[in-house]
């Protein structure tokens, strides 16, 4: 039998479990991000923008030079925080199909990659199936 064939008996409130502590982690990922980009944010508008005057025949003009790094350091914190919060999303909607009555006792099979994804690869709940 091949390993991707290989599934796993889950009982519907340990994936209930699995899923609040997904969306635990990702809630304080998301806050420490949101922070971050707040820093950047304001970092960018304090020092990230230069005003350079160009002289011309007609006059002058000002150019405005980004700094990259600081540029950078902004789009990554905006993108974690679009990732992170599209998690949060993600296992809640999990979480509330879980969380009715009849699928807390029912159990579930899942695969090395559904257990790797809700985290539960220290779980002692896990039976293999039949």
């Amino acid at each position: 039998m091949s390993r991707r064939d290989w599934g796993f008996l889950y009982r519907g409130d340990a994936l209930v479990s699995a899923c609040d502590d997904r969306i635990a982690y990702h809630t304080a990922r998301l806050a420490w991000w949101e922070a971050e980009r707040d820093r950047a944010e304001a970092d960018f508008r304090e020092t990230g923008i230069e005003f350079r005057d160009r002289e011309m025949t007609s006059g002058h003009r000002v150019d405005p030079v980004f700094d990259p790094e600081k540029q950078r350091r902004l789009g990554e914190c905006r993108e974690k925080v679009r990732s992170h919060t599209d998690d949060v999303r993600e296992f809640r909607c999990y979480r509330a199909g879980l969380s009715l009555d009849s699928s807390r006792d029912r159990n579930f099979t899942c695969t090395a990659d559904d257990i790797a994804w809700l985290g539960l690869g220290d779980s002692d709940e896990m039976e293999e199936a039949s």
